[in-house]
């Protein structure tokens, strides 16, 4: 007898322990359940989170140029702007004494009216009053 319940307590010691193999194996597997559902979270998480990083860095990128693009509307608008003033105002300038000069020259020089330009005639004495004609008021001007 005593072998009988000596084998009956090694049977119901491996039944234990196979029960318990059971449970540690079961514990084991939703253990590495748990570390993989875990890792795939992290992993998802990491994936969202540069996605969110690329479509802001893209979102940024898009206003840098939509600024810069402004930017540079505004820039031309004002270069023409300048143009356009530029342009008022040098047609509301009298054109160069000298422009007009050359421009004179040219359409006088076919009248043969040169000898009237500053440059060929011979200009009044400082001090010359005829005492005749005392009444006029510049020296040297014919009557």
């Amino acid at each position: 007898m005593a072998l009988d319940a000596k084998l009956r307590i090694q049977e119901a010691r491996k039944q234990r322990y196979a029960n318990f193999d059971k449970k540690r194996k079961v514990m084991l597997e939703e253990l590495e359940e748990a570390e993989r559902a875990d890792r795939e979270a992290k992993s998802t998480e990491a994936k969202k989170k540069q996605r969110y990083a690329q479509e802001a860095e893209q979102i940024r990128g898009a206003g840098r140029r939509m600024v810069e693009e402004r930017q540079a509307e505004l820039r031309r608008q004002q270069e023409e702007t300048e143009r356009a003033e530029k342009a008022a105002q040098e047609e509301l300038e009298p054109p160069p004494l000298g422009a007009y000069l050359s421009l004179c020259c040219r359409r006088l020089s076919t009248q043969s009216l040169i000898p009237l330009l500053p440059h060929t005639r011979t200009l009044p004495q400082a001090n010359t009053i005829r005492s005749s004609d005392s009444s006029t008021p510049w020296p040297n001007t014919p009557n």
